[in-house]
């Protein structure tokens, strides 16, 4: 009796030992339909078509099951996409005047991502640009026209950046204190003054003078490169933001989210912007899953809704980049 338990036991380990850990079991193999996604998928992955890639890996799990190196591409492509969002949300700090935040963002890609080559290019260009900063301030470009950079002295720029703009405008307008090509700057600064002071002076809203804080955040940007914009971009952000909320409770979400997208340009740091922006981020998912589901029927209706999604939701989110991919995949498919 004891000699047949020790040989009961004995099977059973040998057993385990064969069998080994889970994740170690060889995988089951393909049908043929799996077999030609899974091939299509990475052939895709090699051409850096990561949309068709992910597509053709989710039908091989949807009819696979569970398929290890099908997931092993999908976890890829979530990095590579994360990757995506991060370059684009660094390009549009350096478009925002963020040199910081967009090194920041850049530095997150690991060498090994197919978008490092860019963000080293982005962050080295940004580097440099902040290195000779300084120097390309004192030139101030009036006119939107590099070959008319003038140097604007400090006697004319260091009144205006002190909030004395009469006294900068008339400094310039005057000929004492520069060249004579400060007549263009002297009347960009009569614009400014003009339109800044129909803003109502902090914390005041900016919600019934969007229009006229925008001019003088454009003219702020040719006469001093952007010093006075530290202070209207946050209020001009937060002004977007109100309107959005004000919309968004008269169940207007497609407007709003356009105000909120506007706010989110201005300033996404802002604590009231983020705010707006999740709840449109939400609105956009549920959109999105509508839409998918309208895919084999409607297509010309989910078509619609991921053209109205890219509109709702900043150009560097996650929504953004799954409305535009979808609407790609689905106009192919129709072709086809």
């Amino acid at each position: 009796m004891l000699m047949f338990f020790c040989g009961l036991a004995l099977l059973y380990f040998l057993g385990l030992l064969l069998a080994g850990h889970p994740g170690d079991r060889p995988e089951l193999p393909l049908d043929d339909q799996s077999m030609v996604y899974f091939r299509e998928g990475v052939a895709a992955y090699e051409q850096a078509d990561w949309s068709r890639s992910e597509r053709a890996m989710r039908a091989v799990l949807a009819r696979r099951g569970d398929h290890p190196r099908a997931q092993d591409y999908l976890d890829r492509l979530a990095r590579i996409s994360k990757d995506a969002v991060l370059l684009s949300a660094a390009h549009l700090a350096v478009k925002q005047g963020r040199p910081a935040r967009a090194v920041t963002l850049a530095d997150e890609l690991a060498p090994t991502s197919p978008y490092f080559a860019q963000a080293e290019e982005l962050r080295h260009g940004v580097l440099a640009s902040i290195e000779t900063a300084a120097a390309r301030r004192a030139a101030i470009n009036t006119s939107g026209d590099p070959s008319a950079a003038v140097l604007v002295p400090e006697m004319v720029l260091g009144p205006y950046r002190a909030g004395r703009i009469r006294t900068a405008c008339m400094r310039a307008t005057s000929g004492q204190y520069g060249p004579a090509d400060l007549r263009l700057w002297a009347q960009n600064c009569e614009r400014f003054r003009a339109a800044f002071e129909k803003l109502p002076p902090p914390p005041g809203s900016l919600s019934d003078r969007l229009g006229i804080a925008e001019v003088a955040l454009e003219l702020d940007e040719r006469l001093s490169g952007g010093h006075h914009g530290m202070v209207l971009r946050p209020r001009i952000a937060e002004a977007y933001a109100a309107s959005a909320r004000a919309m968004l409770r008269g169940k207007n979400s497609q407007r709003g989210c356009e105000r909120a997208v506007k706010a989110d340009r201005y300033d996404s740091d802002a604590p009231g912007v983020r705010q707006v922006v999740r709840h449109c981020k939400r609105i956009a998912d549920r959109m999105l899953g509508d839409a998918l589901l309208l895919e084999r029927k409607h297509p010309e209706r989910s078509l619609r809704k991921y053209r109205r999604v890219q509109g709702m939701v900043p150009r560097d989110s996650a929504q953004h980049r799954s409305a535009v991919e979808n609407e790609r995949g689905l106009a192919w498919s129709e072709e086809r």
